[in-house]
């Protein structure tokens, strides 16, 4: 049995790398910080509506690409390389195919896969990242599934470590519509792995960020990437990240199977990404010396984008507390 990423996959992920190489610059997350860049932000999302990326696992038949969740995790990788912004891991994984199974959402849900509609997710913690700039909201309350567009909903505004999530404090008006609660476990086990995916990609970029930047920053004549410590710390972010790519593929595949373990297999994923995406946010910024410090240099805004992500859908203690519990069934 070969192991490996098929040529489908690879196609996807090529092509969502050169997209967002070209049109998620790093100034796109200095716009996302206000209301200012509302405009060129949705001009990315317009842009990955165009190319499907909303509707990534929705069936075929409902307007989606009817993909599966290792195509998922691959390109959420892509996403969190670039910290997009937006709620995105959340709209891939669990509003547009929770949306696609509620007919009287029809009209959003084109929106949604069109990339014209930015969708949240509040599953009543305090704070919903997004809140200020989305409109529409998946509600997760008490064992509840609901929807509420934002003209029924007033968003009180929250600064958050992440200045480009904008988050904000719901309050819903009314009842919202209520969705299918039975495709509720599977959403949530499918946006944890999809955050997950991300903290990978981000992991990686810092990592890229830092081994460049030590190559070229000197002292005492020499670059300093040539001193041994440098280079354990940078060696140990790599295997950390490398380890933790395959366990999110493993539990993406888990999942696309309908493994009977995928939720174990996802838990261990969310773990071990969250513990990474630390670990080298930790490292780049020491490496980075006083530059690591900086709040207006370009890796604070994936330090604080993965410091965020490592807290959402459970941190790796209440993962690695989910997995113990499987394992002694």
């Amino acid at each position: 049995m070969r192991f490996a990423l098929s040529e489908d996959v690879l196609a996807v992920r090529d092509g969502l790398r050169s997209a967002l190489r070209a049109h998620c610059p790093t100034e796109l997350l200095r716009d996302a910080s206000s209301p200012d860049g509302d405009e060129r932000v949705r001009g990315l999302w317009r842009l990955l509506g165009d190319m499907g990326v909303p509707g990534l696992v929705v069936p075929e038949l409902r307007g989606g690409l009817g993909c599966d969740e290792v195509f998922m995790v691959v390109a959420l990788e892509e996403l969190g390389y670039v910290a997009a912004p937006g709620p995105l891991g959340e709209v891939i994984s669990m509003a547009a195919p929770l949306l696609a199974d509620a007919p009287s959402q029809q009209e959003f849900f084109d929106r949604v896969l069109a990339g014209d509609a930015l969708v949240a997710c509040d599953t009543g913690e305090g704070h919903v990242a997004h809140a200020q700039m989305s409109d529409g909201f998946i509600i997760v309350r008490d064992g509840e599934l609901g929807f509420v567009s934002r003209s029924r909903v007033h968003v009180d505004p929250v600064t958050t470590v992440d200045a480009t999530r904008r988050s904000g404090r719901v309050r819903v008006d009314g009842a919202p519509a209520t969705l299918p609660l039975a495709g509720l476990p599977r959403a949530i086990d499918r946006v944890t792995l999809a955050v997950a995916a991300e903290l990978v990609g981000l992991s990686a970029r810092m990592l890229d960020m830092t081994t460049q930047y030590v190559q070229t920053r000197e002292q005492f004549g020499v670059p300093v990437g040539s001193f041994q410590a440098v280079k354990h710390a940078l060696a140990n972010s790599l295997i950390a990240v490398e380890f933790a790519r395959p366990a999110v593929w493993r539990a993406a595949a888990s999942m696309a199977s309908g493994d009977h373990w995928a939720s174990r297999d996802i838990s261990m994923a969310k773990a071990l990404a969250t513990d990474t995406a630390r670990q080298v946010a930790r490292t780049s910024i020491q490496c980075h010396g006083a530059m690591g410090y900086n709040v207006e240099y370009d890796l604070h805004h994936f330090v604080k984008r993965s410091w965020a992500r490592c807290a959402d859908w459970g941190d790796s203690e209440v993962h690695v507390a989910r997995v113990a519990q499987w394992l002694e069934i």
